[in-house]
């Protein structure tokens, strides 16, 4: 999904870098004060055309830098807002919005989360000021905030935005492609909320409607397959999961009979289904022909590639392979590094997991250094409470716990309890998996009462939600 998500952007940023081109020469030598056709309101205009000219430069950089060079693509796009902030006089005006929107993105990409959070905020703020009703642009950013919210495990937020997007694409778009991403994109942020039955709804919408634009082999049918499927696959419907990804693999087979990024996410995820309903033999395969897929594809460090060795050294780690799982996590974990240094929410999960190896290996030391490691790192990352934090604290808490260190455990749990209903509300199936494991942990330490308590509570969420 963090793939697609970046291709899309990539490609909004060309399309806003065209749009905004046209703007800037059209602000200058008059003051605009009304709502033009697509309906923007800007009254702000350059002091010079010079400074104008100077933005449109280094905002054409911007766009041929990003994608493959984001710490630089960040400086130019610092000075491309600076321009235009010091130029700039008289009120609103594009070409500002535009640069703290595409900053947002570059520090998304970078793994810098609680700037990016400040800066689609201000961004959303900013266009919505320009704006008088609904607006492809206004959609596609308040779709990208929202999804961002819900990535940063602030499904909530993520929720409220997207399905705004998706209501305002029901507008522009009645039957439009557009409508059918935008349902797939608040599908996924739905089901990370809880709201399982809704998001259900709308990935079977966005389905129904690509099959009724196109009726033969087609990217996006593709997509919504794979993403209806994988949804059935999460909640464990491996028999309505299975026709769908198949469908989706030998769609994909056709329309791209060579290596290609969308033929390795959908045989990526074929792997997956038959690994989950214990079919290993025929997992075993698909896993390694996404991982040669990637190696192929991406011959130096790329995050496809980082992916796809997490998830084959996952596979290897769950049939009891641990040393040959520990060469790939380890790869798996440099390559994140060069990748993002040690600020990223992948890199802080590829900790956990070598962390889990190094349990197994009887290697206790390694192991609590690397999910302490993580807990940190996740608790720098995110601005507030958030589900990663609660992946993290649960995951220390529970080796602590595996290794009879309660007074260590305890807290930790405790802290994960807190947040996650701060997140989530007390009858969320996360409020369920924690209180298991705090009753888990009570029940070690010989607190029977509590552990009861906790037990009943637990499964009592958990029969609600499943």
């Amino acid at each position: 999904m963090k793939r697609h998500f970046n291709i899309m952007k990539a490609r909004s940023l060309l399309l806003y870098a065209l749009l905004f081109a046209t703007w800037i020469t059209a602000s200058v030598p008059a003051q605009q004060d009304s709502a033009s056709s697509d309906d923007i309101i800007f009254t702000g205009r350059y002091s010079t055309e010079r400074d104008s000219l100077q933005f449109l430069r280094l905002y054409e950089t911007v766009t041929s830098l990003y994608g493959r060079a984001l710490d630089s693509a960040l400086v130019f796009i610092d000075s491309a807002y600076g321009v235009a902030r010091r130029s700039i006089t008289g009120g609103a005006h594009p070409d500002i919005a535009q640069a703290c929107m595409v900053k947002a993105y570059i520090l998304d990409d970078l793994g810098r989360l609680k700037q990016a959070e400040t800066g689609y905020g201000r961004a959303l703020e900013l266009f919505r000021a320009l704006f008088t009703g609904a607006s492809p642009m206004l959609a596609q950013l308040i779709s990208n905030v929202g999804d961002f919210h819900c990535r940063a495990g602030k499904s909530e937020r993520g929720v409220a935005l997207l399905t705004e997007a998706v209501e305002m694409n029901r507008e522009l778009f009645p039957g439009g492609v557009e409508l059918a991403v935008s349902l797939g994109k608040a599908a996924w942020c739905l089901e990370a909320a809880g709201r399982p039955d809704l998001a259900e709804s709308f990935f079977i919408e966005a389905l129904s409607l690509l099959r009724r634009l196109h009726s033969g082999d087609d990217t996006g049918i593709v997509r919504a397959l794979s993403d209806l499927g994988e949804f059935y696959k999460r909640r464990g419907q491996y028999s309505d999961a299975e026709p769908l990804l198949l469908e989706a693999l030998s769609m994909i087979r056709r329309l791209h009979p060579g290596d290609n990024e969308n033929t390795l996410a959908i045989i990526s995820g074929a792997a997956e289904l038959f690994d989950l309903r214990g079919e290993y033999a025929e997992a075993e395969p698909l896993y390694r022909e996404a991982l040669d897929m990637s190696r192929r594809l991406y011959p130096r460090d790329h995050p496809g590639l980082a992916s796809t060795l997490g998830s084959v050294a996952f596979f290897i780690y769950q049939r009891g392979r641990y040393e040959e799982a520990k060469l790939l996590f380890l790869e798996n974990l440099e390559m994140l590094r060069r990748l993002y240094r040690d600020n990223h929410t992948d890199v802080a999960r590829a900790l956990v997991m070598l962390g889990t190896v190094y349990d197994k290996l009887d290697e206790a030391d390694k192991a609590e250094r690397h999910y302490r490691q993580a807990l940190e790192m996740t608790r720098n990352l995110y601005s507030g409470d958030s589900f990663n934090t609660v992946l993290a604290l649960n995951n220390l808490a529970t080796f602590h716990t595996n290794h009879d260190r309660f007074a260590d455990a305890e807290p930790l749990m405790r802290e994960a309890l807190d947040v996650s209903i701060r997140l989530f509300g007390r009858k969320h199936g996360v409020i369920g998996v924690v209180k298991g494991n705090l009753a888990a942990l009570y029940e070690k330490m010989n607190n029977l009462v509590e552990a009861d308590r906790l037990y009943r509570d637990a499964l009592a969420i958990l029969h609600a939600v499943f």
